[in-house]
């Protein structure tokens, strides 16, 4: 790569992408061989600060699992794009690290359930989002009642943003209907 960019620009350094629009780094970046979307999107989040979530086999089962992309037939590139449009953007570096993580130790949630770095002293930990992966991507009604209280009480007494993150289209019509 850097010596593509050096014969081209005279210099072998990157630098001159962190001007580019992320549409336009994606393309810059996509020409080499060996750089897909996934790592593409890596480069945009770590080493440019930029607002991207990088979808790694890790990310993609555990979305599954909670039921945020389907897990019939959804690849990475097609979770990569929803997740993108639906995590709000202060959320995306530290998410995505959490679940890369979460994949690496969980036995639950690990690829064939064998973990790269169990626990040392041989357990196996409680998966945290068993309780989450049952609500098959839908908040349940009673969290989303608490939601509808919070959103009701004063603004000065209730200060938390990402009540204004969740999106109506999100909650199915009938849990809706519910709420009111």
């Amino acid at each position: 790569i850097l010596l593509t960019v050096k014969k081209e620009r005279g210099e072998a350094s990157l630098d001159y992408i962190r001007d580019f629009s992320n549409e336009q780094i994606k393309q810059e970046l996509s020409r080499f061989k060996g750089l897909g979307p996934k790592t593409i999107s890596c480069v945009l989040l770590f080493a440019l600060g930029r607002d991207e979530f990088p979808v790694d086999t890790h990310v993609l089962r555990i979305t599954q699992k909670m039921g945020w992309v389907s897990s019939s037939g959804t690849s990475r590139e097609q979770a990569y794009e929803y997740l993108n449009g639906v995590i709000p953007a202060d959320l995306k570096m530290d998410l995505h690290c959490l679940l890369v993580q979460h994949g690496k130790v969980c036995h639950r949630c690990a690829a064939n359930g064998r973990p790269q770095f169990p626990p040392k002293d041989g357990s196996k930990l409680d998966c945290p989002l068993v309780m989450i992966s049952s609500w098959g991507g839908i908040l349940p009604l009673q969290n989303l009642k608490s939601l509808a209280a919070l959103r009701k009480m004063e603004a000065d007494v209730v200060q938390w943003p990402p009540l204004q993150k969740i999106k109506a289209e999100c909650v199915p019509d009938e849990v809706k209907s519910k709420l009111v």
